[in-house]
C-alpha cells in the first residue's frame, strides 16, 4: 500500500530530525568554538549571524530559511555552510551529510565534532578551500551583508565540484521597510544585523549576480509573504557548458 502524502511528509521530518547524539556534539562543538566574553546577547553580530539572538523573531526566521534549503541538499553529501554561526544547520543535518564545514568570521577557535568542523575566518575574498571541495554550498542572509558579493560568488563556485549547488536567501527590496520598521522602531529583530544590509534584491538582481560568477540558474521563488528570496544554482559540469540566458 502506498504511503499518504501525510505519512510521506511524517517520515521527512522524521528522517531530517537530529539524533539525541548529533544534538549533544552540537551543544560541545559550539561551546569550544565561540569565545564566551563575544558571544554575548550585546554582541553585534556580523554577515549570517543567525544563532546569536538578541532580539524576538530572528530565531524563528532563521529557523525558516534553514527548513526552505535543507530538501535541496543530497544525502551523503559534502555542504560548506558560509556564515554558519554556531553550526546549527550543519548539526540539524548531520546524519545526512557525509561531512559538512561551516565558516564564520566569528568562531575563535576551529573544532571538529563527528563530521562536522567549524572554522573561523572572513568570506570577503578568497575561500581557504582547494578547488571542486563540495557538493554543496549554502548562504543564509549572507550575500546581503558583504561588500563584493561577486568575488564570493566566483569563489564559491571554484569550490564547488561539477556540477554542484549553491542554495542561497537574501531579502528583497520589498523587504527594507518592513525589516527597518521591526529592527529600528520595535526591536524584534537585529537593528544592527538591518543596518549592514548592503543591498537589497529581485529575482532579476539575483540571477544577474549568479550568471555572471558562472552558475546556472535552478529555481528561484519568493517566500515569507515575498519579503526573502530563495535561490538554487549549479556550477556547469564542464567549462564550456551553456549558461542559461
Amino acid at each position: 500500500m502506498q504511503a499518504s502524502a501525510g505519512q510521506r511528509g511524517t517520515e521527512q521530518q522524521r528522517a531530517l530530525a537530529p539524533s539525541p547524539a548529533h544534538t549533544i556534539q552540537y551543544a560541545i562543538c559550539f561551546a569550544h568554538a565561540y569565545d564566551t566574553h563575544t558571544h554575548t546577547h550585546h554582541a553585534t553580530p556580523g554577515p549570517g549571524q543567525s544563532d546569536d539572538y538578541a532580539t524576538l523573531l530572528d530565531p524563528f526566521l532563521a529557523a525558516l530559511r534553514r527548513r526552505r534549503i535543507t530538501p535541496y541538499i543530497p544525502k551523503g553529501s559534502s555542504l560548506l555552510d558560509i556564515g554558519c554561526g554556531k553550526g546549527k544547520l550543519l548539526f540539524d543535518i548531520a546524519h545526512l551529510l557525509e561531512k559538512g564545514v561551516g565558516i564564520d568570521q566569528r568562531i575563535i577557535n576551529s573544532v571538529s565534532a563527528g563530521n562536522i568542523r567549524l572554522i573561523g575566518g572572513r568570506v570577503e575574498t578568497t575561500l581557504p578551500f582547494a578547488d571542486a571541495s563540495f557538493d554543496t554550498v549554502s548562504l543564509l542572509a549572507v550575500l546581503e551583508h558583504l561588500e563584493h558579493p561577486e568575488t564570493v560568488l566566483q569563489e564559491i563556485l571554484r569550490v564547488l565540484r561539477p556540477g554542484g549547488a549553491v542554495l542561497l536567501t537574501v531579502p528583497t527590496v520589498h523587504a527594507k521597510p518592513v525589516l527597518e520598521f521591526l529592527g529600528f522602531r520595535l526591536g524584534v529583530i537585529s537593528r544592527e544585523g538591518v543596518a549592514d544590509h548592503k543591498r537589497y534584491y529581485t529575482k532579476a538582481t539575483l540571477a544577474a549576480d549568479l550568471r555572471g560568477a558562472g552558475f546556472i540558474i535552478e529555481r528561484t521563488y519568493y517566500f515569507e509573504l515575498g519579503f526573502n528570496l530563495f535561490a538554487a544554482a549549479k556550477k556547469p559540469v564542464t567549462q564550456t557548458a551553456e549558461i542559461r540566458p
